[in-house]
């Protein structure tokens, strides 16, 4: 593709974004406008955290994690940064493997073996350091439906008939060891195999929740459990946004969320240098500390002509706070923050 391609203006195009300026720099895919309009038309919410389901699913995993970890003996280290208190345990002659059907074993191990929880708001992780090259690999599916056992028959998610776990997605780790005399060569190795699930809130993606099982997948072991953004909510907390607070948002019409998406490929593109393909638009849910909340995920390509002059194309996905300020994506990232008070 060229650089400075112009996007044909057809009487039906140029009503549709007339109150905006530039487009000749973004190409739209066909749907893109179908999907906008759905999206504006659309209920806004905010749903709120249901405190004492929180509370209960930290008290699983903690129940769950001390069968390998002492906690009551560790000292929790307290990150200033994010909003997450860690507990490291280094295991030496024996170890106790949790296999991904629930049953126990107690080993000898010739190796320190170092354990670690992490737990936050939103994060849960409890992660096994442990080398190993596997023999074999699970079926995916197969994979998929021990993992998804696994998590809810400990409870570590509940679902509901709107919040239920979506789509999933089986990764394999492969890790290289250098051969030859001047390193060279490599052989690569398999290790641990994971199966990422995806959260659906009333059939529509979450976009920062995810639940991770990692096992090694000769014996089943569990060596990895991570819960990220997927926590309880309390539906009868919900605030349906009005039009007029939308409209504070930019979020109350199709052409407000098109300037929305406009600002958003400017902010990470030099229009000037590179073409961008706006390829869909997704209406979805984002988990903070305290809610639920409304946001479209903005999916595009950007084309551009490479040092060798070859075409290259890069994907990026940008989400927008469809109830209020974008700095929700980035609040995990700054220093903890008093807790918002839920409507009563």
């Amino acid at each position: 593709m060229k650089k400075n391609v112009l996007i044909p203006v057809i009487a039906g195009l140029f009503l549709f974004f007339c109150v905006f300026t530039a487009w000749s720099d973004i190409i739209l895919d066909k749907l893109v406008k179908e999907k906008v309009e759905k999206i504006a038309a659309d209920t806004k919410s905010i749903i709120y955290v249901d405190k004492r389901g929180v509370e209960q699913t930290q008290a699983v995993l903690k129940k769950w994690v001390s069968q390998v970890i002492d906690l009551s003996n560790i000292k929790p280290r307290e990150s200033k940064v994010f909003n997450r208190t860690s507990y490291l345990q280094e295991n030496r002659g024996e170890e106790i493997l949790i296999l991904l059907d629930g049953s126990r074993q107690i080993v000898k191990s010739s190796e320190p073996v170092e354990l670690l929880y992490r737990e936050g708001p939103l994060y849960f992780k409890w992660v096994k350091t442990k080398d190993f090259v596997a023999k074999t690999r699970l079926d995916e599916r197969a994979f998929a439906e021990l993992g998804i056992k696994f998590i809810l028959n400990n409870q570590f998610i509940i679902e509901s008939k709107n919040d239920r776990v979506g789509n999933y997605e089986v990764m394999s780790s492969v890790f290289a060891n250098e051969t030859g005399k001047d390193g060279s060569e490599s052989v690569e190795y398999p290790g641990q195999q994971d199966v990422v699930f995806y959260r659906s809130f009333r059939g529509k993606p979450v976009f920062n929740s995810i639940a991770l099982v990692g096992i090694n997948p000769d014996n089943k072991e569990i060596v990895e459990l991570n819960l990220c953004g997927w926590t309880v909510v309390d539906e009868t907390l919900e605030i349906r946004l009005t039009a007029a607070e939308l409209a504070k948002t930019g979020a109350a019409t199709s052409s407000q969320l098109m300037d929305r998406v406009y600002r958003v490929v400017k902010e990470n593109v030099d229009l000037q240098q590179r073409n961008v393909i706006v390829k869909d638009l997704v209406d979805g849910y984002f988990q903070t500390n305290e809610s639920l909340v409304s946001v479209m995920g903005i999916q595009f390509d950007v084309v551009y002509k490479g040092d060798d002059g070859t075409e290259q194309v890069e994907e990026f996905f940008e989400a927008v706070n469809l109830t209020g300020s974008d700095d929700i994506f980035f609040a995990d990232y700054r220093e903890k923050q008093e807790s918002e008070a839920p409507p009563k």
